[in-house]
């Protein structure tokens, strides 16, 4: 099977982070034997650069003979809805569904496509389509894995007293929700004012650096305003770090019942609590019994049955509903 995976988030030197969950994902499709090329139309470096997703695209499906294609969010489906030969499987990510200017671009180019991907619940009933494949990202369960939290923090110069409040993510922009944490940590410092608190923002690290990070923190915390499945949450489960989240993406189906972790409203004071209750217990969780079903391996063989299903012609009554039959323009 060949597939062209179609993306504009993918790790390049100048942004190593970016699109890590894809490059996973592809990583594990090729080790089930899949041959998936990737078109990587870097529209972080400029806007313009979607212009040129469609020519890419052309250029790309002339070069040789592809089973599939595989579309990793929703803009990105206006590059490959002009054609109909190959059949088109959409993977939508949170903010390409959440975000109002986007949405109603993503729901169009969803209904032309052959197999539509979310990564919750929350993001499929948004969308609208109900025959959608709810498939989180997976993770790399030899990657991320529990490990002495002494030696993650000698390995990366931190304290070994300290209290650390690890933030993944962007913490310049207001979507993860890093001023609400930031005002958080200081009230649960000066509520726990015998211990030292800090907050460890991660941002813009090679992602293999990530558990060290992970297993060298207390807690992770995360506000963000949406999400679809937050990988940062399931790799903090795989290392069996406690949680402190709002309800958001897919936080509660992962957490629920969770010891040590906890789904906290979006304020300050409410958020603050649940810092102090993990601070406070200062125990690793057992979350990473849990991930099974959502290692990297379980969750390409998921998409990997989209793929099967669509190539044996089976879609779902919302999807490529206005898509002409293929060998037909």
């Amino acid at each position: 099977m060949r597939v062209l995976t179609v993306t504009n988030m993918y790790p390049s030197p100048a942004r190593p982070v970016c699109g890590s969950f894809v490059k996973a994902q592809v990583d594990s499709l090729r080790e089930l034997g899949v041959d998936v090329q990737v078109l990587f139309v870097d529209t972080g470096a400029s806007k313009f650069n979607y212009l040129r997703g469609a020519r890419e695209v052309a250029a790309r499906l002339a070069s040789g003979p592809y089973d599939l294609i595989h579309v990793h969010f929703g803009l990105c489906g206006l590059w490959t809805s002009w054609q109909s030969h190959c059949p088109v499987v959409i993977s939508c990510g949170g903010g390409d569904i959440m975000h109002p200017l986007t949405r109603p671009i993503s729901q169009w180019v969803a209904r032309r496509a052959d197999a539509v991907i979310v990564k919750s619940e929350q993001l499929k009933h948004a969308l609208g389509v109900s025959q959608a494949h709810v498939i989180p990202n997976g993770v790399d369960l030899s990657m991320f894995r529990p490990m002495e939290q002494t030696e993650a923090r000698r390995r990366l110069g931190l304290d070994a007293d300290t209290l650390y409040v690890a933030f993944v993510g962007d913490y310049v922009g207001k979507l993860k929700g890093f001023d609400l944490v930031t005002e958080a940590v200081g009230m649960a410092g000066r509520s726990l004012s015998h211990k030292r608190i800090e907050l460890l923002p991660v941002y813009g690290e090679p992602h293999e650096m990530i558990p060290l990070y992970m297993n060298a923190a207390d807690v992770l915390a995360l506000a963000s305003k949406w999400e679809g499945s937050p990988n940062v949450v399931k790799e903090a489960m795989a290392c069996n770090l406690p949680v402190v989240i709002v309800d958001v993406g897919d936080a509660r189906e992962r957490l629920d019942g969770e010891i040590g972790c906890h789904i906290v409203d979006r304020t300050p004071e409410s958020f603050a609590r649940g810092l102090e209750a993990v601070l406070s217990r200062r125990q690793r969780t057992s979350s990473r019994d849990r991930m099974g079903p959502l290692s990297s391996e379980a969750v390409a063989n998921r998409v990997l049955g989209v793929y099967e299903e669509v190539l044996r012609g089976e879609k779902g009554p919302e999807c490529s509903e206005d898509r002409p039959e293929r060998g037909q323009q």
